[in-house]
């Protein structure tokens, strides 16, 4: 039986052999990073590893090549363990035992773990290689790749010097990657007008189904149905003939996903029955052979249904079949370097009602060419826009445009035909590369030695990337943050300021978004006593609004204020009467300024919200009745929105400080609340207290390009010199998943926020506070769980 060690080349399976020995499971990576680090020390090679354990080794180059460019061999060190029924197999001490068959190295009744054992093999044979002659060499050895990709997300800048990356997990013999797709989200919100049904009318339901759906990006180049292109095809020619009237249309579920099933309602006279059931015969028939090779399941039904209240307006009707029967849906571009390269794509995803007498159209584009990505948004953007609804962007990220004239693929395609005598397929993929995180400096370490909590570098990151996860920072008071500074920084006049402050006004991230929702079995969530002594606990479900940039924390303020801002407030007759008697310095000012500008899009972005959510109310939580000017504009607007455009969404009206009593009485009977800065901020942390506490807190903090999204609570400085962290995560998690819900990846969101409910609801892993506990170092002894031990007990229930 022929030997893997008898392979050619011999060194690579010689070390893809001993990688065999050595159980590497995804999070249990100790015993095959000890054996590459043996292996640096007996190679004489230097390495290190960073904080989440991802191990760098480094070669120096040969010489005369130390000029050249510095090459970095990434693979992952961990496997899938898997093994067949019966298989007696423990991964965490067995090793793999591998053979030879028909060509092919396999496993017995085990994944291999060739995914990555084997890029692993070939970058060690090239480190202990004497023959092969290259430049600065670095190998990376990630951790966690197929459970997380924590080691990925975890590489911090400056721990790689190399110019140049090769992957060295590809899936396929023969094929090198050099490009993806950029993409984004075009969505078309659309207010119509009811018209009562006549009564002389009767209603079907038409839907479509049976279609096989797919990716919005690998396969959308395979002319799969699309339900709602379809189904508005029927309609508007049953539009054409029997003048029917639309009740309801909805279809489609993910912006990545081709809609499968789709769903409308219309009206239409009795006497247009029998005519329509044999044209929508002839009509599926016509479909089932236009689309019997790609989707032969294809089905459409028409049945009666019970007549509905409200049809849309004729005119909005017209627009809407027309604009959806317009709508591009497929390729739209395909690549004049790669053959069969889809460039740029749009996918019409889903429709549906988000409220009453509001339609919401999701669309989203994709292209490896940037202006080319922008510019199917904006004819998408366009052709909504002559439906007469808002339009909105969203969810952008950068495409990966292909480089056929790339100086490492020259070299790479050149060197696989001469090693292996053909020449290499050269591809790039129609959807987004996995993605990881890149770490920006920002907070209190940064202060105290640059001086600046927030360093242009940051700024400039986020500028380039547009989303940020703000994860919980110091801050303190003006005295003691000078005193922490680096001495060469001294009477340089530097004053700190908050940097989450510096984010919101900078990129104004004005419209800041505090959901407050009960997680049930969750010992920590608001109980009260009702009628006859009963304990009840109301399912809390709260969106508070919050204006981010202005008010009380715009940052507009003195002491001893300087003259020109004295005579100012001089000229207020209030003033002078409370005030006029008080030396100027021992005046301290702090300014309240609303701009309408500013409370026009927080009261329309809560509105919004409770429509696309089905939320009943809106609640703006003021002061007018003393605070005249800021909170009376505030309301003012809210009115004036409301009965504008929003006539189906109750508003309400709170002091705050009677919502403080409210909210611990009847906190269930509130859905979405609008305020100011200061008192947006209070409110917030008051329903905060009712799910649980700020562990549960998150919170988004949203510009027209920029969205930054934190965790409500503080950095916990008291706990960070503890041995184990102690602190609860579940904010920080919510605070992601309200970014991957920006982002368009709901449902991705969505198994995250189940998989917290599942853990919570199961009761066997609590952190301290959710346990009761005073925090401290002992906790942990108590049986509370620690910061990775409730994140474990959640990854394992996703």
């Amino acid at each position: 039986m022929q030997k893997i060690t008898d392979l050619q080349p011999q060194e690579v399976w010689s070390y893809f052999n001993e990688i065999l020995a050595i159980p590497r499971i995804s999070k249990k990576e100790e015993k095959i990073i000890n054996y590459l680090v043996d292996f640096a020390h007996s190679n004489k090679l230097s390495h290190k590893k960073d904080r989440v354990g991802n191990l760098l080794i480094s070669k120096p180059a040969t010489r005369g090549m130390e000029k050249r460019k510095g090459v970095i061999l990434q693979s992952h060190v961990d496997m899938v363990g898997e093994k067949q029924a019966g298989v007696e197999h423990d991964f965490d001490s067995d090793p793999i035992k591998a053979y030879i068959e028909d060509g092919w190295v396999r496993a017995k009744g085990t994944t291999l773990g060739a995914d990555d054992s084997i890029g692993i093999a070939a970058s060690l044979a090239i480190l202990a290689s004497k023959e092969v002659k290259h430049g600065p060499l670095e190998c990376l050895f990630t951790i966690d790749e197929e459970s997380g990709m924590t080691g990925a997300l975890g590489l911090q800048p400056g721990f790689l010097k190399g110019s140049v990356l090769l992957n060295l997990d590809s899936e396929d013999e023969g094929e090198i990657f050099i490009g993806c797709a950029g993409g984004m989200d075009t969505v078309a919100s659309l207010r119509y007008k009811k018209k009562r049904v006549n009564r002389n009318k009767i209603a079907i339901q038409v839907s479509v189904g049976g279609l096989k759906g797919g990716h919005s990006g690998d396969e959308i180049h395979k002319g799969l149905g699309n339900s709602i292109k379809i189904l508005n095809r029927f309609l508007w020619n049953a539009d054409q003939r029997f003048k029917v009237r639309l009740s309801h249309l909805e279809g489609g579920k993910a912006r990545n996903a081709i809609p499968r099933e789709a769903e409308a309602v219309i009206t239409l006279p009795p006497r247009s029955l029998e005519l329509i059931r044999v044209y929508f015969e002839s009509f599926v028939n016509i479909l089932k052979k236009e689309m019997e090779v790609i989707e032969p399941e294809f089905q459409m039904v028409m049945k009666l249904t019970d007549a509905p209240e409200f049809v849309m307006s004729r005119k909005q009707q017209n627009k809407l079949f027309n604009v959806l029967y317009a709508c591009p849906h497929g390729v739209v571009a395909t690549s004049q370097e790669i053959s069969c390269l889809v460039e740029t794509s749009t996918n019409l995803a889903s429709i549906r009602h988000t409220g009453e007498e509001r339609l919401e159209i999701v669309t989203s584009q994709r292209s490896s060419v940037e202006s080319s990505k922008r510019d199917i948004a904006d004819r998408m953007a366009s052709l909504f826009r002559l439906l007469g609804a808002r339009v909105k962007h969203s969810g952008g990220y950068p495409g990966w445009k292909p480089n056929m004239a790339s100086e490492i693929l020259k070299i790479s395609t050149k060197a696989y035909k001469d090693l292996f005598g053909s020449q290499p397929e050269v591809k790039a993929i129609h959807a987004g590369l996995e993605c990881g995180y890149v770490e920006g400096d920002i907070g209190w370490e940064f202060w105290k030695k640059e001086g600046n909590p927030l360093p242009e570098r940051t700024i400039q990151l986020l500028e380039e990337h547009k989303i940020g996860l703000f994860g919980a920072i110091t801050s303190k008071p003006k005295d003691a943050a000078a005193s922490e500074l680096d001495p060469s920084l001294h009477d340089k006049g530097l004053v700190y300021s908050s940097p989450i402050v510096g984010l919101r006004q900078h990129f104004n991230l004005d419209v800041c978004i505090r959901p407050c929702r009960t997680y049930k079995g969750n010992p920590l969530n608001f109980i009260r006593r009702g009628q006859g002594n009963s304990i009840e606990e109301p399912k809390i479900d709260v969106a508070i609004f919050r204006q981010n940039t202005e008010g009380l924390y715009g940052g507009v303020e003195w002491s001893n204020p300087p003259e020109i801002v004295y005579k100012g407030l001089a000229s207020h007759p209030k003033f002078m009467k409370n005030f006029g008697d008080v030396p100027v310095e021992e005046l301290s000012i702090s300014t309240r300024i609303f701009t309408k500008k500013a409370t026009e899009r927080i009261l329309r972005a809560a509105f919004e919200y409770a429509g696309k959510f089905g939320y009943k109310s809106v609640t703006v939580c003021e002061k007018p009745n003393v605070i005249r000017e800021t909170s009376g504009m505030m309301y003012k607007m809210a009115q004036e929105i409301q009965a504008a455009d929003f006539p189906g969404i109750e508003l309400w009206n709170t002091n705050i400080d009677a919502q403080m009593m409210w909210l611990t009485k009847n906190p269930e009977n509130y859905g979405v609340i609008v305020a100011g800065n200061m008192f947006g901020d209070i409110v917030s942390d008051g329903f905060a207290g009712l799910i649980g506490g700020l562990g549960f807190a998150c919170s988004a903090n949203l510009g027209e390009k920029v969205a930054v999204f934190e965790p409500t609570h503080g950095s916990a400085p008291k706990y960070a010199d503890y041995p184990v962290s102690i602190v609860n995560p579940i904010a920080m998690m919510e605070s992601a998943c309200l970014m991957l819900d920006h982002m368009g990846e709901t449902d991705i969101a969505a198994r995250i926020r189940n998989s917290i409910s599942k853990v919570i609801l199961d009761g066997k892993v609590r952190t301290y506070d959710m346990m009761k506990l005073t925090g401290s170092a002992e906790v942990i002894d108590q049986g509370a769980a620690s910061t990775r031990q409730m994140t474990d007990a959640i990854i394992e229930n996703l």
